[in-house]
Formats: structure tokens, C-alpha cells, sequence
């Protein structure tokens, strides 16, 4: 459901990205629970403690990066999000910043938490599973923070606070080549 939430959110389909990813909040809470209740007697050995540990605090904060990513999701499919006669509010836009900025940040701590097993001695699918997740949680995380980026910068650059004119020029390749060789 992450991978399905996470595949809608860069398609631009915000409303099918917050139920895939509504579901995976939950289901990871799940996991996280049933680790804890039937898991619970093998935290008294060392090496079963440090996997469990692992899979514990990262499914945690998976779960607290997937709610952000359905926050983020449902503040996307504002219906002022679009194109009306060559304008949008600029204000729309704006509220993206904050959800985007919490989901970035909610994903560091998820590249974070990982980092601290890097270390540790985990079994070996453990381990598969958590570099698995590593290159997902870097790619959203970089797709998170630059959405943030953009919602914040993108209203001033686009006349939120005075009107801009920009000249934007067309040029072939042989009208270039005099510039880049």
C-alpha cells in the first residue's frame, strides 16, 4: 500500500495516493502491535531483542511517515490546486508547505532510525528489508522536500506579493550552438 500510495502521489493523483496510503498507516500500526504483543517474550535474548528492536521502532515511524504522507495527500486535492484561465491560488499552493515540510521530516527520522542498525547484528532478510525501505524512505524524502521547497518558494516566484513578468525565450539547438558549442 506504501508503494501503490507512494506511485499515485507522483502520477498527481492525491485522492487514490491518501487511500493507499490510509491503509498502509494502518496496517504498519498493526504489524507494530502484533510485534509487540507476540514478540514480546523474545525481547529477553539478545540477538532476537536487537531484530525486534529494529522492526519495532522503524515500523513506528513508517506508520507516523504514512499519516504525514496522507496529510500531505488530502491537502493536495484541494480543489484550488488547479488551472483556472491561466491562474491558481497561490494561497492553495501555500498550505502545501507545511504537510510536505512534516513529511520530509517525518521520513528523515525514518532514514535515521534505520541508520542506527547499520551496525547491529540483524538477519540477513531483516537487513534486505530495511535497505529495501532505506532507497524508498531517500526517494520520498527527496520527493517530500522538494515539494516543500516548491510550495513555499513557488507563490513568490509566481507574483503572491507583486506582479512578476518573466521572458521566456525558445531556441533550436544550431541557434545555440554560438552559447554551448
Amino acid at each position: 500500500e506504501l508503494r501503490l500510495g507512494l506511485a499515485a502521489a507522483r502520477a498527481g493523483l492525491p485522492d487514490e495516493a491518501s487511500q493507499h496510503l490510509a491503509i498502509a498507516e494502518a496496517s504498519l500500526r498493526s504489524a507494530r502491535d502484533g510485534v509487540n504483543r507476540w514478540g514480546a517474550p523474545a525481547f529477553a535474548f539478545p540477538v532476537a531483542s536487537q531484530n525486534l528492536r529494529a522492526v519495532t521502532s522503524v515500523l513506528r515511524r513508517v506508520e507516523v511517515s504514512a499519516g504525514d504522507a496522507v496529510r500531505a495527500a488530502m491537502a493536495a486535492t484541494d480543489d484550488q490546486l488547479v488551472v483556472t484561465d491561466g491562474q491558481m491560488d497561490l494561497a492553495a499552493v501555500s498550505r502545501l508547505a507545511n504537510p510536505l515540510r512534516r513529511l520530509s521530516r517525518s521520513l528523515g527520522d525514518v532514514l535515521h532510525q534505520i541508520g542506527t542498525f547499520d551496525d547491529m547484528p540483524i538477519v540477513p532478510q531483516l537487513r534486505d528489508k530495511l535497505d529495501l525501505l532505506r532507497h524508498e524512505a531517500s526517494r520520498a524524502h527527496h520527493d517530500a522536500r522538494l515539494g516543500s521547497e516548491a510550495a513555499t518558494s513557488m507563490p513568490v516566484a509566481l507574483g503572491r506579493d507583486a506582479p512578476k513578468r518573466y521572458l521566456v525565450v525558445f531556441t533550436s539547438p544550431s541557434e545555440a550552438r554560438g552559447r554551448f558549442g
